[in-house]
């Protein structure tokens, strides 16, 4: 009884070791991937073949210089928010005309991500399509709420630091 309760303990244990392993060795290679494509994830997802994959690329790279754009323009309202903050103690209406702009500029890429998003899902095979547009769109709306659903307790994350 006792040499199998043994041998039992030492499958379950080569069992655990092989399945690390695979884990690892999958982990690396996904990893490896990710660094040399960063559509790599997009094909091991949904499981697209490689025409699939190349009109994916094509929208992306056809998608990137407008998102960069996007990016630098919102980057630099948030310095310009950041110099007027410093430059005056109180809360003046310039600060407000940016904070407003600032808002305006994350509008416009949120609906611009999603455009794009849309367009992606519809030159995936239909069901990768319709999973991809509920993850982006999942995604796209909580990055860009810049504040949680619900209201933090101030012990919870005191303002700022959220």
């Amino acid at each position: 009884m006792k040499r199998k309760a043994l041998n039992l303990l030492a499958v379950v244990m080569l069992a655990g070791l092989a399945f690390s392993a695979c884990y690892a060795t999958a982990t690396w290679i996904r990893s490896g991937l990710a660094a040399k494509d960063e559509l790599a994830w997009l094909q091991v997802e949904f499981g697209l073949s490689a025409d699939e994959m190349s009109r994916m690329r094509k929208l992306h790279e056809g998608y990137l210089p407008a998102c960069r754009e996007m990016c630098a323009l919102i980057a630099a309202k948030d310095q310009e928010i950041e110099q007027s903050m410093a430059a005056t103690p109180t809360f003046s209406p310039e600060l407000d005309q940016k904070l407003r702009e600032a808002a305006t500029l994350r509008a416009d890429c949120q609906a611009q991500m999603l455009r794009h998003f849309y367009e992606v899902s519809r030159a995936m095979p239909q069901e990768q399509g319709r999973r991809y547009l509920e993850k982006m769109q999942r995604l796209t709306l909580d990055l860009h709420s810049g504040h949680s659903h619900v209201m933090p307790t101030l012990d919870a994350a005191p303002h700022g630091h959220h």
